[in-house]
């Protein structure tokens, strides 16, 4: 496996946020995704982590992926009303297209 894990977190946030919310998408797929997930950790294990600017661009980017069958993990955060905040993409080429041309988080 050579794709990179890709995490998408929503650019609107605060710096800190935006990490807070990366993790807990990462979190989440491990939970979600076990083998895809110990496939990527025991192979290539690198990842990407990018910006959207709203819940609903994330969410556009989701229905991508699915259509795509690219597996995801969303994360949704409770002190934010259950918005949307953060998605794991699994490393796959599929979601490296759909993610090519989203800038790096924090000004990366």
């Amino acid at each position: 496996m050579s794709e990179k894990l890709i995490i998408v977190v929503r650019g609107d946030l605060r710096p800190g946020q935006q990490l807070v919310q990366a993790a807990h998408a990462l979190r989440q797929f491990v939970a979600e995704h076990k083998p895809e997930d110990e496939a990527w950790y025991a192979g290539f294990n690198t990842m990407a982590v990018v910006t959207v600017t709203s819940d609903s661009e994330l969410l556009e980017l989701q229905r991508r992926a699915w259509d795509l069958d690219v597996k995801t993990s969303l994360f949704c955060e409770p002190d934010l009303g259950n918005q949307a905040t953060a998605m794991a993409l699994e490393p796959c080429a599929n979601a490296t297209r759909i993610c090519r041309g989203l800038p790096l988080a924090l000004g990366g």
